[in-house]
């Protein structure tokens, strides 16, 4: 008797029940725990060098002048990629000057209608340089690259489900004008740009993400709006 289709079908069954569960999922919390991206890692790196140091003072009044300073706390803001240690590159990095401005209205818009509906947030990834992108398999094109983008977690649990509800209902109404991105990921893990509007699920489509399922238009007619979209 042949049990491999029964497996998979039941495995497939088990897998969409637990991905749709309405109860907390803090898989990306794993990464968290990692120590080289903790705040004592990130005090080792600004001791490192008097470069360090002064450009992180400089970017933090940058983000004080700007009115976003402690949107999340600074040092999450130069968290470089997961992958960053299989890359043989810094957990932390303070973007190149030139791309400053570009986070400034990500912040605003995480301050404005993101907190509110989520609380306190953390943020796991931001500026990525080319190198470290291209190894951590990043879109080539990614937001992050130019340092429009944060890929954050809710720092309280909560069911992925009211997660997706609260901030697709957000971007539904103000992402445009703020020209906001927003991506899913595994867990809570979710993306923030302001490069342009758009929004994508799990393979970077818009008809995937998780808003098309909040989306849907109001004369009758059960087929969501949705558009493709990139990271």
């Amino acid at each position: 008797m042949k049990f491999g289709p029964v497996i998979f079908g039941v495995t497939l069954l088990f897998a969409t029940a637990f991905a749709n569960a309405n109860i907390p999922v803090r898989q990306e919390l794993s990464s968290r725990a990692d120590k080289i991206f903790s705040q004592y890692s990130f005090e080792i790196w600004r001791s490192q060098s008097a470069e360090n140091r002064e450009n992180y003072k400089k970017f933090e009044n940058f983000l004080r002048d700007r009115q976003v300073l402690n949107i999340v706390p600074t040092y999450q803001l130069l968290r470089t990629a997961s992958d960053a240690g299989m890359c043989h590159e810094s957990a932390f990095e303070v973007p190149p000057m030139k791309f400053w401005d570009n986070i400034v209205n990500t912040l605003a818009y995480i301050r404005d209608y993101v907190k509110p509906e989520l609380g306190a947030l953390e943020a796991m990834s931001g500026y990525r340089n080319p190198t470290l992108n291209a190894c951590a398999s990043g879109a080539p094109r990614s937001a992050h690259t130019e340092y429009y983008a944060l890929d954050l977690i809710p720092v309280h649990d909560m069911p992925r489900k009211e997660l997706f509800y609260k901030i697709c209902r957000a971007h539904e109404k103000h992402g445009e004008e703020y020209h906001i991105g927003l991506g899913f990921y595994s867990g809570l893990r979710f993306h923030v740009d302001s490069r342009s509007y758009r929004r994508w699920g799990f393979n970077g489509r818009g008809i995937t993400s998780p808003c098309v399922y909040y989306d849907l238009p109001n004369d009758g007619n059960q087929t969501a709006n949705a558009s493709n979209a990139t990271q």
